[in-house]
């Protein structure tokens, strides 16, 4: 943008590079199995939470990740239907999962505004957030 290639982070020139499938420069990454990164979280004293399923398309995964030790779900998000915020709240509810959310906010580095705070999550799901922290590290 400094040198006048392009006008806004993701833009033609970004579409370009790293349009998925097509972008010049695109590589597609790696990634380590399930089990490899939930033992990664938990070992680092982390609660592993599956951010946003429906955007990645992760939803047929949730239930061997529950197998493995999954902690949440992410149930409230911008991106998230009200349609998937039920279904996602129905699975973590069926599953004892903690809920999360918030407004995915990414800064300039992000396609869309989302301020913060403009997606939340109850006080409650917090509250079982904070106190299965508590546990977890006794």
């Amino acid at each position: 943008m400094d040198a006048g290639y392009a006008d806004s982070i993701y833009g033609e020139l970004y579409n370009q590079l790293f349009a998925p499938g097509q972008g010049t420069a695109l590589v597609e990454p790696e990634y380590p199995d399930f089990h490899e990164v939930l033992e990664l979280i938990h070992s680092s004293g982390g609660i592993a939470v599956l951010a946003h399923p429906p955007i990645y398309n992760s939803e047929s995964s949730m239930e061997e990740l529950v197998e493995l030790g999954l902690d949440g779900i992410e149930v409230w998000n911008p991106s998230h239907s009200e349609e998937d915020q039920n279904r996602l709240f129905e699975f973590a509810k069926h599953h004892n999962l903690l809920m999360t959310g918030g407004s995915d906010f990414h800064g300039m580095y992000g396609t869309t505004a989302r301020p913060l705070g403009s997606t939340t999550t109850p006080y409650e799901h917090i509250d079982a957030l904070l106190s299965y922290k508590e546990k977890r590290n006794k």
